[in-house]
């Protein structure tokens, strides 16, 4: 390995970038179908970092057949570093504690030999290189979390000084190679099965979590299935938006920007009525809600949810808007299953302010929300 600007260099190490690349990296992840913001940030580190690293060593090269990982929501950036491959995980967090690097990194045939993390900061256009550490480190001292598909390692516990990693791969390079133990094997899966995998890929809210995670390695690691589950999930796109309404995905709610048809709840009721759900539960959920209109009447559907592990909790109620301070008798909240049947209904009595129903789902659950006034019916369908 060739070394051409070898230097002891500080500890903090800052990269800058341009308006121009912001904007060029923002409009290459147009296409992007799943996560754009991490496909966003790993655009940037390709076009910052990499020349960075070639620097000191100019046989480094992005991984070319990896580069679209970003963009189907794993997070980090394949660089290969002659005989080893470096993953770049860049993010734009303001805590920096902890870095959380996905699994797929640690524990998958794509499996990293060092993981270096960068910190953005899109309003400075600046990055910082934060640290590395080998993925022998990370298994060690990482703390695996299961729901996230992910492995938590501390700031502390990452090498800041990145002109030692140069001497670690020149002088010690064996001791920087992945421990290849700890990979998962990748199952060898019949045609049929993959092609149903993708199905459920395609409608997915979460892929990386929606399936396990053997099959979702067999699923990646080839570019051919990760084309076709791409092709699939356009296509259900198109399907959606010729009528039939698209699911609202609830789980997505936790880490990404809300469906402009959700408003907070406040927007749209009455004041007086907000101390009747402001408790600490809800405190801690996401409050969304949606205005439904029945020939002239107005209610606010909202939805709350909490979650624990892969159990998500889930209260739709239904409020008055505008000046009415109750809702109409015989107005009914229903839930159904996704198969249509009828799962709950709870009707609204004389003088309620409002109607609600608790209940739990699994991720990946699918169930329908129906509001009832006589005659008129709308209805919305969900996944957890």
């Amino acid at each position: 390995m060739t070394y051409e600007n070898f230097d002891a260099s500080p500890a903090s190490i800052w990269l800058e970038f341009s308006e121009q690349d912001q904007q060029q990296c923002w409009e290459e992840t147009a296409s992007c179908k799943i996560d754009r913001q991490i496909a966003y940030l790993n655009r940037l580190v390709q076009r910052v970092v990499l020349p960075y690293l070639q620097e000191s060593v100019p046989t480094a090269q992005l991984e070319e057949a990896l580069r679209d990982l970003p963009g189907l929501g794993i997070n980090g950036t394949a660089i290969a570093l002659e005989s080893h491959r470096l993953v770049v995980i860049p993010s734009d967090q303001l805590d920096y504690d902890e870095w959380e690097v996905p699994q797929e990194w640690i524990e998958s045939e794509l499996r990293a030999d060092i993981v270096l993390v960068v910190q953005v900061d899109l309003d400075r256009r600046q990055m910082r290189l934060w640290g590395y550490s080998p993925q022998a480190t990370i298994l060690e001292k990482g703390e695996k979390r299961t729901f996230t598909r992910s492995y938590a390692i501390a700031a502390a516990d990452l090498t800041e000084h990145i002109s030692a990693l140069w001497l670690q791969l020149r002088f010690f390079p064996e001791s920087m190679r992945c421990i290849s133990q700890a990979v998962i094997p990748t199952p060898t899966l019949s045609l049929d099965r993959l092609m149903d995998l993708m199905d459920q890929l395609a409608q997915a809210s979460f892929p990386r979590t929606a399936i396990a995670f053997a099959d979702w390695c067999a699923v990646i690691h080839n570019p051919t299935w990760r084309h076709t589950w791409v092709e699939r999930m356009t296509a259900l796109g198109e399907t959606e938006s010729e009528g039939v309404p698209p699911l609202t995905r609830l789980s997505q709610w936790f880490d990404h920007p809300l469906q402009t048809s959700w408003q907070p709840i406040q927007h749209i009721i009455q004041p007086k009525l907000i101390s009747s759900f402001m408790d600490n539960q809800i405190k801690q959920a996401k409050l969304i809600d949606l205005g439904v209109a029945f020939s002239g009447e107005k209610f606010a559907l909202m939805l709350t949810l909490d979650r624990q592990e892969e159990t998500y909790s889930i209260q739709a109620s239904l409020y008055p808007t505008g000046e009415q301070a109750t809702l109409p008798p015989e107005l009914k909240l229903r839930v159904l299953t996704e198969a249509g049947e009828l799962f709950k209904e709870v009707t609204a009595r004389v003088d309620d302010e409002f109607i609600r129903y608790k209940f739990e789902a699994q991720l990946g659950d699918r169930f329908l929300i129906q509001v009832v006034l006589g005659e008129a019916l709308v209805e919305e369908s969900f996944q957890v």
